[in-house]
């Protein structure tokens, strides 16, 4: 449950700024594959380390809705149910993300896994038709994209606000486009219950295990945000999440969203043990909606300065004291587009748009 890695050899590095973390927890396939030693690897997805490691290191990653694509034989997979945690791929390429789902469900997973969703991979075209969709819920069959500027709590730096502005401005030239505000809600219950929900023992189970060893700071700081719960309050928590996802859903409908757009993170890859927040991605486990981040070509620069914001809260404080344009420079941004569950396809189908577009400037 960390935003980073650490293997044998310490933190696993991004290759584009060796100062800062590869993200996590699957930093190591998304360093490899942004370094060009791999072309596509198989993340996992318990809270963003599919779309953390892809954003960090300027990669395409997609985190399907839950029990589409089989675990089995995967350690690393978060077994926690209550937030939906699932695989899925990282690579360069949009293609290479839809290729790779089209040919895992090709095999009928679910015939070999009574877990998995029977659900093949549908045909979804540009114009949003297919997968029983008649098309993008615009006015004139408009792909209808709702954009979530800041989560509420953690307002984006200056380079990820800089990048989903410039996002912004090249799809509304775009003639089959539509864009309006999205402003997310409940954001800091969402987090409080994700958080809870991950280790309801409080943690316990996990300092059995580490016994008299000690535990790195980020194990110690998210075990931290739980205590051991009761069954009653696990059923009650398990209630308030499926209340919220109703809420969410009903939120999407009322404003006809196809898709959101949203940062990956409030900032780009930070200094080693420092990344603490990340929930405009667990938003999206919580919801078990799929999630898709695409790298834009944009990095940060110097000039990328936030010096005159006051923090409005603790967690913000501590994002903006631990950026700077100096410190991580290079590190590239990445975006997020999200749909409801089981919208896959239409997600994918909505990235080929936003494809369209990039890169947003040069490497």
């Amino acid at each position: 449950m960390h935003l980073e890695m650490t293997n044998f050899y310490g933190v696993t590095k991004c290759p584009y700024n060796t100062n800062l973390t590869a993200g996590g927890s699957s930093g190591g396939e998304g360093a490899l594959i942004g370094a060009r030693g791999s072309i596509l690897g198989i993340t996992t997805d318990g809270g963003g380390s599919t779309r953390g490691p892809a954003a960090n290191n300027g990669l395409w990653g997609f985190k399907p809705s839950s029990k589409r694509l089989p675990r089995g034989g995967i350690i690393a997979v978060t077994t926690v149910s209550r937030i939906a945690g699932c695989i899925g791929p990282a690579a360069h390429s949009l293609r290479d993300l839809e290729l790779f789902t089209r040919v895992v469900l090709a095999s009928e997973p679910w015939k070999r896994d009574i877990t998995l969703t029977p659900l093949p991979w549908r045909d979804v075209d540009d114009s949003g038709r297919g997968a029983g969709f008649d098309g993008w819920s615009g006015v004139g069959g408009k792909l209808r994209v709702g954009v979530m500027w800041e989560d509420g709590v953690v307002r984006p730096v200056k380079p990820t606000r800089r990048t989903l502005q410039t996002m912004e401005d090249k799809l509304r030239r775009l003639s089959g486009v539509e864009l309006v505000d999205f402003a997310p809600e409940s954001v800091p219950e969402i987090w409080k219950i994700t958080a809870q929900l991950y280790y309801i023992d409080g943690g316990r189970k996990l300092r059995e295990a580490f016994g008299e060893e000690p535990m790195y700071p980020l194990t110690k700081w998210i075990v931290s945000q739980a205590r051991e719960l009761s069954t009653e309050e696990v059923t009650e928590l398990v209630n308030r999440r499926n209340a919220l996802r109703q809420r969410y859903s009903a939120l999407f409908q009322s404003l006809h969203l196809d898709v959101i757009m949203c940062p990956a993170s409030p900032a780009p890859a930070l200094p080693f043990h420092t990344s603490k927040y990340w929930s405009y991605t667990s938003l999206f486990n919580f919801l078990d909606w799929p999630g898709v981040v695409f790298p834009t070509g944009v990095q940060v620069t110097l000039d990328d300065q936030d010096a005159d914001y006051e923090p409005r809260n603790e967690d913000e404080q501590h994002v903006y004291s631990t950026y700077s344009p100096e410190t991580c420079i290079d590190a590239p941004i990445g975006l997020q587009l999200a749909a409801p569950r089981w919208h896959d396809e239409r997600l994918m189908a909505a990235s080929r748009i936003i494809d369209s577009v990039l890169p947003l400037q040069a490497n």
